[in-house]
């Protein structure tokens, strides 16, 4: 899948990017990514009667691996 100087080849290239794309859209799916690419992120604030705020986050930011979100 790579050659001799470690580029990858088209053909993992295009799985990547074929992997990112469904990606993007389960994170849609779910509400993490509006429609424009840009992540919405709940964080809790310090107070625990405040509730939970909405930050924006530019496109790409704010993104977890496939397996890596939280599990408690």
């Amino acid at each position: 899948q790579f050659d001799k100087d470690g580029n990858p080849s088209t053909t993992l290239l295009a799985g990547q990017a074929d992997r990112l794309s469904n990606w993007r859209i389960l994170q849609e799916m779910a509400g993490v990514l509006n429609g424009s690419g840009a992540a919405t992120v709940n964080v809790k604030t310090a107070d625990a009667g405040a509730g939970v705020k909405a930050a924006k986050l530019p496109p790409g930011k704010g993104k977890l691996p496939p397996g890596m979100g939280k599990t408690t």
